[in-house]
């Protein structure tokens, strides 16, 4: 990811025993510039899509990145470190979380540069124009 950038991450809750409730997150001892925009899993949503935002300098190696979710059940809190897992489809319709090893982060160069919007019109009639005083 560059640098001033933005990335998504798909985060699911696996949900056990009934439980529905909404699941705080957090990134545990991100790298400086590093987060999230999103803390929170919705009450009885399975996944939620989060932006990862870098507007740290750029890092010389990987980073590993670890997020923890924290939800009341009862009286009790309980956390739970993520497991990183790949999302991929099997057979054209199945999809698998395959765990991964690590959740790395590598932070880049600057943000590429917005392209400049042209306004199509305004280019069409300089092109007009410029055709009739050729002819």
């Amino acid at each position: 990811m560059r640098a001033g950038g933005k990335a998504e991450v798909t985060v699911h809750v696996l949900r056990r025993d009934g439980f529905a409730g909404a699941v705080d997150l957090e990134l545990r001892d991100p790298p400086p510039g590093v987060a999230l925009d999103r803390l929170q899993v919705p009450e009885g949503a399975d996944s939620v899509t989060l932006k990862l935002t870098a507007t740290g300098q750029r890092s010389a190696r990987p980073q590993r990145l670890a997020l923890v979710g924290s939800a009341r059940i009862g009286q009790d809190l309980v956390r739970r470190a993520a497991v990183p897992a790949d999302d991929e489809m099997q057979a054209f319709l199945w999809r698998h979380l395959v765990p991964a090893r690590d959740l790395l982060l590598v932070v880049t160069g600057r943000a590429q540069a917005r392209p400049v919007r042209r306004d199509a019109k305004k280019n069409e009639q300089k092109t007009q124009k410029k055709g009739d005083r050729d002819g």
